[in-house]
């Protein structure tokens, strides 16, 4: 039926004119979430009871999808069910088939909704599999594509969210906050926040970004290592994304990383002679009182993580920061490999 621009979008839904599938995607998982939470509440209302409002895994049967969508919905006309980051290049071409099919022939009482909002696929060289999949919206429903948007366009998203607030704030305002904190916009909505918060609802300007919207290297650095460790691959390369947008260098980024992994083989070497990590406090000065929170992080990153991996992450660590002092290389393309290969090791690969 349709690929609709956000501005479309938003009129279709708010004219409650509803097709029977909906498939929301794209790079900018904030509008992803958004658009999808807002079209289900049009559908089904703020408190959908359970019998009108299912959520599908993404480790769930087609047939699963299949059999939910044929329940009748009780009390109301409509029933929703919502289909959450299922990735359709995993499934086999048997079932492939029964989604294409059934995406031709969902019931009238019940709305569809597919969205993705962690999970992603390159959108430049569309899988088969996900292309077959959007020809079957693209004919039967209603695509979304959330795209990145530019600089300009996140001025003004920020200078009227601020404005929805009741605070008054500038597009030169809204450029410094976009250049310290990069261009994620559940970041920005986070920010934006608090700086309305911090100006107590009245004005936000170029100081108050300064005084508090300056992100902690250390801290980014943090949540970079936490991600890792968690195996949480979006979360990664976003910070990275953050990093090389605020224009911060690769060799601080190992330099403060390789803390963090040495942390961790810290406390699993202590707890495999039988020591516990109050002991590494004794040994290394670094640890002792406002630091000791990072011997605690590391006990719980560590727990997460072979002893065998830890020690080739130090390695790789090792590597991409002799590389990057010997040789000329592209800094980002060096990081972001590094990463993958960290994030491997966490996930138990085996990269020898």
């Amino acid at each position: 039926m349709a690929r609709l621009t956000e501005k479309d979008f938003k009129k279709d839904v708010s004219s409650k004119n509803f097709k029977n599938i909906y498939f929301i995607y794209g790079e900018e998982k904030y509008l992803v979430r958004h658009y999808s939470n807002s079209l289900i509440e049009k559908i089904t209302g703020k408190n959908p009871s359970d019998f009108n409002f299912q959520k599908i895994k993404n480790t769930d049967k087609v047939d699963n999808i299949i059999q939910s969508a044929e329940m009748l919905p009780l009390g109301v006309d409509i029933k929703c069910v919502f289909v959450v980051d299922y990735d359709i290049n995993a499934l086999s071409e048997n079932e492939l088939k029964k989604i294409i099919e059934f995406i031709s022939d969902i019931p009238m009482e019940c709305i569809v909704v597919f969205a993705l909002p962690t999970l992603s696929f390159d959108t430049k060289k569309i899988p088969s599999k996900w292309k077959k999949f959007i020809e079957a919206v693209d004919k039967y429903g209603i695509i979304l594509n959330c795209e990145k948007r530019t600089e300009n366009a996140l001025e003004k998203q920020l200078v009227s969210w601020a404005e929805k607030l009741g605070v008054k704030m500038y597009p030169n305002v809204a450029n410094k906050l976009i250049k310290m904190c990069g261009t994620d916009l559940l970041v920005l909505r986070n920010e934006l926040e608090k700086l309305c918060a911090y100006s107590g609802y009245t004005e936000i300007n170029a100081d108050m970004v300064a005084d508090i919207s300056t992100k902690n290297f250390e801290t980014n650095i943090f949540r970079l290592s936490t991600a890792i460790f968690g195996g949480n691959s979006n979360t990664a390369f976003e910070i990275i994304d953050i990093l090389f947008y605020q224009r911060e260098k690769a060799v601080s980024i190992f330099a403060v990383l390789s803390l963090a992994y040495i942390d961790a083989y810290r406390v699993r070497v202590a707890y495999e002679s039988g020591k516990n990590i109050a002991e590494l406090s004794k040994i290394f000065k670094e640890y002792k009182g406002s630091n000791d929170f990072r011997l605690k992080n590391a006990e719980k990153n560590c727990s997460r993580i072979s002893t065998s991996s830890l020690r080739k992450s130090i390695d790789y660590i090792a590597q991409a920061d002799k590389i990057l002092k010997s040789v000329k290389v592209d800094e980002r393309v060096l990081t972001e490999n590094l990463i993958a290969k960290l994030l491997l090791l966490a996930g138990g690969k085996n990269l020898d």
